[in-house]
């Protein structure tokens, strides 16, 4: 009886140390897979954060790029800015010569306009002193 006792005590323990065992590989099972899970959600977000990175990289030297070709372009405008401007002003220079130039020609052709019409008179009081002397000797013959 004993040993049926024994037989029968040694079955309900080895099963309920088989439940045990078998509990306990479920939950290692479970704890596992949340661990896998864990991990596998893990290495996603470091996989997101790498791209973001990139992508951030990617804006900061597209970023970079256009305010670099942005400054490019100002230096080029300022530059071309300068030039026009130094380029009006030499023009307002030629101009002010050109201006002084035209005065100074105005004031010759007054002066020798002056200048002719005196000899103009000078020209037609001597024809008339002429014409006299002319008339005068005429008359003496």
């Amino acid at each position: 009886m004993w040993n049926l006792l024994i037989g029968s005590g040694g079955s309900v323990i080895a099963g309920g140390l088989l439940y045990l065992i078998s509990l306990w590989y479920n939950r290692k099972r479970l704890s596992d897979a949340k661990e896998n899970e864990y991990t596998q959600l893990t290495n996603n977000i470091s996989i997101l954060n790498s791209k973001l990175e990139n992508l951030n990289l990617k804006i900061d030297n597209e970023s970079e790029a256009r305010k670099n070709q942005f400054n490019n372009l100002n230096e080029k405008f300022d530059n071309g800015f300068e030039r026009f401007f130094l380029e009006i002003d030499k023009l307002s220079s030629a101009v002010s010569t050109n201006t002084n130039s035209i005065k100074s020609l105005s004031d010759t052709i007054k002066m020798n306009s002056n200048s002719i019409t005196k000899f103009n008179d000078i020209v037609l009081t001597n024809q008339n002193k002429l014409n006299n002397i002319i008339d005068q000797l005429g008359r003496n013959h």
